[in-house]
Parts: C-alpha cells; sequence; structure tokens
C-alpha cells in the first residue's frame, strides 16, 4: 500500500476565530475540574470541546 502525503490544513480566519473560543471555554472547564475532578457533565463537555477542535484544526487525534 503506498502513502499518500497529506497537506497540512490551513484553518480559515473563522475557523481560526472558533478554536480560540474553544481554547477559552476549554480553559474555563478545566479551571472548575480543578475544583470538582469527577463532574462527569464537565468531563463530557471537555472531550466535546476537544474533538471539536480537532475536526476544526485538521490535526489528527492522538487516539488510534
Amino acid at each position: 500500500m503506498v502513502k499518500v502525503k497529506q497537506d497540512k490544513k490551513i484553518p480559515t480566519p473563522a475557523e481560526l476565530s472558533e478554536m480560540a473560543k474553544l481554547e477559552e471555554e476549554s480553559d474555563r472547564i478545566l479551571e472548575l475540574l480543578f475544583d470538582d475532578p469527577t463532574n462527569q457533565a464537565l468531563l463530557d463537555k471537555l472531550n466535546q470541546i476537544d474533538v471539536d477542535y480537532v475536526r476544526l484544526s485538521g490535526e489528527k487525534s492522538m487516539e488510534y
């Protein structure tokens, strides 16, 4: 099987803005999790933010 090199995705200004908002929200949730590390609702929200960020950025996820 031949590997095809994929060019790195270049985010648009709108995507960069959305990524910045996701980073801010992620930081806010992480601060809340320091006080309540077992809050499943916050953990689920943080996971969803991470998924959305990876989709926007075009990066590969760490999980295979």
